[in-house]
């Protein structure tokens, strides 16, 4: 077990917009940067590049586990844990092996909420895990199969500097649920001259953020409001 401090100025996510998934990095062999384009093995929208994770495959003759858990605490708010943990399973000695993964992961949040009661309102946590399995055949044909869900869930990220150092002025209770489910199909064809890859994958990702845009128009309200001096020459 380790101990760990954090400052409570680090974003809670590692993509503050959300337009793309947090998976996360737990049991990864490489992360591969692909400079653009890449549409050929990843479709149109790698365009500009691609980031590649490649998960650790499943091993065809060795029994293995790996565990991590650490804490954290986080200045001026909650206590935060992170559990991580994979098992490797050999099924059929040089054919068949599955590889299953799970992780839990609760940041304590720092930001309050004065005119709700709420305190420490953006708390987060992500859990969910994966499934590898890995099939050969021959001794020329290999084939991956991966299942990933996870679930992320939290309160909103962002503080208002006019109301003093982290507190939020929403007017209503908001929440930020993430979940992103994986499926995805490799097959690698040793061929002698050159190597034959085929793959498919999907990913369905339900997003839900909600935001309060109360302020938004009492700003507007109150510019409205204000009287218009016209300059006449």
């Amino acid at each position: 077990m380790m101990l760990e401090s954090q400052q409570r100025r680090g974003r809670r996510r590692s993509d503050p917009v959300a337009s793309s998934s947090d998976i996360r990095l737990f049991d990864v062999e490489q992360v591969e940067v692909l400079s653009g384009p890449q549409g050929t093995l990843y479709g149109a929208g790698a365009l500009g590049g691609a980031i590649r994770v490649n998960f650790k495959k499943p091993d065809f003759n060795t029994y293995g586990a790996v565990v991590d858990v650490s804490t954290s605490n986080t200045d001026g708010g909650r206590e935060g844990y992170n559990a991580n943990g994979a098992v490797n399973i050999p099924l059929i000695d040089d054919v068949l092996a599955a590889r299953l993964v799970g992780y839990d992961q609760y940041t304590g949040g720092w930001i309050d909420n004065p005119g709700l009661g709420l305190r420490d309102d953006n708390t987060n946590r992500a859990y969910g895990g994966r499934a590898l399995v890995r099939f050969q055949p021959t001794k020329d044909l290999t084939i991956d199969g991966l299942v990933s869900d996870q679930e992320e869930k939290g309160g909103p990220p962002d503080w208002s500097p006019s109301q003093g150092d982290y507190n939020a002025i929403e007017r209503a209770v908001l929440t930020f649920k993430d979940t992103t489910r994986l499926y995805s199909l490799t097959a690698n064809d040793e061929l002698g001259f050159a190597r034959l890859t085929a793959t498919a994958s999907y990913q369905d990702r339900p997003l839900l953020m909600e935001r309060d845009p109360t302020s938004l128009f009492v700003t507007l309200h109150a510019v409205q409001d204000t009287p218009t001096m016209y300059y006449q020459p």
